[in-house]
């Protein structure tokens, strides 16, 4: 009977067009599903589009579209990218298939029918781009940690409430205790360690329903609410299986997920099945997330990384290497162009393309393009050792490791080549031995680096003359061709010339849109112990008072600001100068040493926002 193994990504929101955050979690199913395909296992990959709620709503208005004609705008946009970048997908789900929400429905009925669910009345804040509401113990500055330049809204509305809390110890002990009927791994184990403090603390039952959105699927037993979106997009995990009559593979093997979603995925997810009798996923892992240069991605610093530009501009197996190739999957990762491109250079033109064309001009020239079978014993035991480690690392989602083992193998390769001097050998056994190495040891990597980088590998077989059917892993041994007829095609990769990219100096509308500028009045000022430069203000913003760290110290004294109505930046991030916490930022104009605060040429009341 054969293994199964079904995994899972997100659902990604249909609001704008993929990145490399989708693209990196996309792929790394892509890696998983391939290798257990190779190692013959029944394998069904899931991805697809969460196309409901509010955030969709107000997209959709913005262009003078309905909600399903917006999404049925941009789901093509996530079909053609996985395209790009030679993604196998076995379904595509879309939760405004009508099956989907029918199962919803079904669903989230026998936990009503069960007493999981009842009806209550929410106040709080609420991120329109998390599509959550937000508690007071994930504010970040009063803020949402993952959107802190969008204004979180005030809402109270009836809705209906999941039990959340009643899951709460079964939760913990299901993801402490390996022999509990409902076990499950949180991964790395860092995220696990974060749940389990999280869910030690407070957890409170859960908003499912939304009164106030229409776009949405409708709650069966009362139709002025539609679900909540994370109930509904959840649900697809399980909703897919039963749309291509696959029921007999539940439960996930792996779910993969960005570190921000983690929480639904290993609570709310997890207690919604127990509450249904569900069997749990067994892996839930978590990956980080990417900065370029070591900074954020952001529109207006023009540093945003397009995967899909790159896989057309350098070949789609370079982006999808390099993604997994220095960065230890599970945590966050940094692009360089510099780095991405020496790894094209360095890894794929000399290290991998240039065994392969080294090894075929060898046969073709040596042995006029004909391999024959020949023993080595010593040879076989270091297959058999990067086949197992290969495995092994594979097994423990260890991407990275599995790219090093293999490259690894192909610096030995390439320096046996060179020192061995084959082209100058004259004794014909020792010759064709040393070729058949050659061969196979490309086979073996050919295999090894498909799931990562399948199109490179079709193309190695290829000049091996050897087609997809060996790709499997009982061909994962030294031996097996007894004779073929090698032909050489083309180039793998091609060297790349790296030419530093400037990042654009403007910035978009909606990026200064929110930048919040606030007027107020400084109330008190004094000097930082230890500093010449630095003052510490107290400010009015007219219902609240704020503390700023200036470095004004050398052009204002304390007293001449005192009154003075200045304009801040109220949205910023606080942060620490000489150890004391500044709440915002004023604006001042400098020229050389000298320095002039930017005022208001009337009086305006403190807070009165500046456009």
């Amino acid at each position: 009977m054969k293994n199964k193994f079904y995994v899972t990504t997100p659902i990604y929101y249909v609001n704008d067009k993929p990145h490399i955050g989708h693209a990196y979690t996309t792929v790394a199913a892509d890696i998983f599903a391939r290798w257990h395909r190779i190692l013959g296992d029944e394998t069904f990959f899931l991805t697809g589009t969460d196309e409901h709620g509010a955030k969709i709503t107000e997209c959709a208005q913005k262009e003078g579209l309905n909600p399903k004609e917006f999404v049925d705008k941009i789901v093509p946009n996530f079909i053609n990218a996985w395209k790009k970048l030679n993604i196998k997908y076995d379904y595509f789900i879309r939760t405004t298939n009508i099956k989907h929400e029918e199962f919803v429905k079904n669903f989230l009925q026998k936990l009503y029918d069960e007493g999981y669910i009842y009806k209550g009345k929410y106040e709080g804040l609420y991120c329109i781009d998390c599509e959550k509401y937000i508690t007071e113990s994930d504010l970040v500055n009063g803020k949402c940690p993952y959107h802190p330049h969008k204004e979180l809204r005030k809402m109270s509305e009836e809705t209906y409430f999941f039990k959340l809390s009643e899951f709460k110890n079964k939760l913990i002990k299901a993801i402490e205790d390996p022999k509990d009927e409902n076990h499950f791994e949180i991964l790395p184990i860092e995220r696990k360690n974060e749940i389990l403090n999280r869910l030690k603390a407070e957890v409170k039952d859960i908003s499912l329903s939304r009164s106030e959105i229409s776009w949405g699927v409708q709650v069966p037993w009362d139709k002025k609410h539609t679900f909540y979106v994370w109930f509904d997009a959840l649900l697809n995990y399980a909703s897919a299986l039963e749309i291509n009559n696959k029921n007999e593979l539940w439960p996930p093997e792996l779910q993969l997920l960005g570190k921000d979603i983690l929480w639904f995925h290993t609570v709310i997810w997890q207690a919604m099945l127990m509450a249904a009798g569900k069997k749990m996923p067994k892996v839930i892992f978590a990956h980080g997330f990417w900065t370029v240069n070591g900074q954020k991605m952001s529109k207006s610093l023009g540093n945003v990384v397009d995967p899909f530009e790159l896989a057309e501009k350098y070949g789609v197996d370079t982006i999808r290497y390099y993604m997994f190739r220095g960065v230890t999957f599970g945590q966050d990762g940094d692009f360089s162009m510099k780095d991405y491109i020496n790894r094209i250079n360095g890894d794929l033109a000399d290290g991998l393309g240039n065994l392969l064309n080294r090894t075929i001009i060898l046969i073709e020239k040596l042995t006029k393009g004909k391999v024959r079978k020949i023993e080595d014993d010593e040879f076989s035991k270091r297959i058999k050792v990067l086949v197992e480690e290969f495995k092994k690392n594979m097994e423990l989602y260890k991407l990275n490791i599995c790219l090093e083992l293999v490259w690894k193998f192909i610096a030995e390769i390439n320096k046996y080549i060179t020192e061995e001097k084959v082209w100058e050998i004259k004794n014909e056994d020792k010759k064709e031995k040393i070729i058949y190495k050659l061969y196979e040891a490309l086979r073996i990597i050919a295999i090894l680096i498909n799931p990562f980088m399948p199109e490179t590998s079709e193309k190695i077989l290829s000049q091996l003359r050897l087609n997809k059917d060996e790709l499997r892993v009982e061909n994962l041994y030294f031996g097996k061709i007894k004779e073929v007829q090698v032909k050489k095609g083309e180039i793998l990769f091609k060297k790349v010339e790296y030419m530093e990219e400037k990042q654009k100096e403007e910035i978009d509308i909606d990026y200064f849109k929110n930048i919040k500028l606030k007027a107020a009045t400084i109330k008190e000022a004094e000097k930082v112990e230890g500093s010449k430069k630095l003052l510490k203000l107290k400010i009015s913003l007219g219902e609240e008072e704020r503390q700023i760290v200036a470095g004004i110290g050398e052009n204002y004294s304390p007293e001449e600001l005192i009154g003075k109505k200045i304009i801040v930046v109220a949205n910023l991030k606080y942060a620490k100068l000489k150890g004391i916490e500044s709440q915002g930022m004023l604006l001042a104009a400098e020229d050389g040493n000298n320095i002039a605060l930017l005022t208001v040429d009337k009086d305006v009341k403190d807070g009165a926002e500046i456009h």
